[in-house]
């Protein structure tokens, strides 16, 4: 949306802070967030390879080749080393902490331009505020496309023009971007019932078949 003409450039650049503040409050919790799922993800994945070789010592039935679960082990050990490279590489923690310090950075220019408005004194103090924001954001990696959808969603829906359909595609973009650690415990999930229940027993298996 184009900049409002009726702004004074201190009310602009306001506006600016908040959004990009906000902006990389949400970039911090989705790069949290992205940190849990990832580290769930290979813990189960990690007990997987763990409990298989001691289902049959145990006494359970196992209703898959050794085979397949040979097959099995070899996956789970892959996928459990690929996440970690991914993991470890995308640095999500750290990442984390580097946008929230920055918003909090962020902010305290905002008070700071809110003090001089108030006291009358923005026109002056203008160029230093935006000097030391643009001298933040080189140093800092920027937030994604979604992070500032979120960010208008929160702070500023009225002035955005933010409606139903964009709340709900700022939603799916969120869900769908956890999709891949929920398809990884979900196949190991269908791998485990496939191996323990009986297929004789099973009437989801039956009924699967028969539409197949």
């Amino acid at each position: 949306m184009a900049a409002d003409t009726s702004e004074t450039p201190e009310k602009h650049f306001l506006r600016s802070l908040q959004m990009t503040a906000t902006s990389r409050f949400f970039a911090a919790k989705r790069l949290r967030s992205h940190e849990s799922w990832s580290l769930w993800a290979i813990s189960f994945a990690s007990l997987l390879l763990i409990f298989i070789p001691l289902f049959k010592p145990f006494g359970l039935t196992i209703y898959l080749s050794d085979a397949l679960l040979n097959v099995a082990q070899v996956l789970s050990a892959s996928i459990i080393l690929v996440f970690s490279l991914l993991v470890n590489g995308s640095k999500y923690g750290e990442r984390a902490e580097m946008m929230h310090s920055c918003a909090l950075a962020i902010n305290s220019i905002n008070r700071r331009l809110e003090q001089q408005i108030h006291a009358g004194t923005a026109n002056e103090a203008l160029p230093s505020l935006i000097r030391e924001y643009e001298n933040l954001l080189e140093k800092h990696e920027n937030h994604s496309d979604h992070d500032f959808l979120c960010a208008k969603i929160r702070k500023l829906p009225t002035y955005y023009n933010v409606n139903r359909a964009t709340i709900l595609w700022a939603n799916i973009l969120k869900y769908l971007s956890y999709s891949h650690y929920v398809l990884l415990v979900f196949v190991q999930l269908i791998f485990i019932w496939l191996m323990l229940i009986n297929p004789q027993a099973d009437p989801i298996r039956h009924i699967i078949c028969s539409v197949l």
